[in-house]
């Protein structure tokens, strides 16, 4: 990755109706503290992509035989919009 995204707040683009993220518009801001990105080709075809930022790295993912999700921003950060709905719809999933 040639750009280093820490502290950085970035548009991405939601591209599922994943319960994740039920109820948050489709282009939101998030919070991103990391330098590193999954690399779509290493992807396992259970793998579906969630989200992605505006140059194409994805920013969430799942595995659609189990009730597992990825993202790859930081939904507590103050920079994400959303962020409460998102971790509210992850405790939804979880059943807490």
């Amino acid at each position: 990755m040639s750009i280093v995204y820490h502290g950085v707040k970035t548009k991405i683009i939601i591209k599922s109706n994943e319960v994740i993220f039920e109820g948050i518009p489709r282009k939101i801001h998030v919070g991103r503290y990391h330098s590193w990105e999954v690399v779509r080709e290493s992807l396992p075809e259970n793998i579906s992509i969630l989200a992605e930022d505006e140059n194409g790295t994805i920013m969430a993912l799942s595995d659609s035989t189990k009730k597992i999700y990825g993202i790859q921003f930081h939904p507590e950060s103050i920079m994400t919009e959303y962020g409460q709905k998102i971790i509210q719809n992850f405790l939804k999933i979880a059943s807490c």
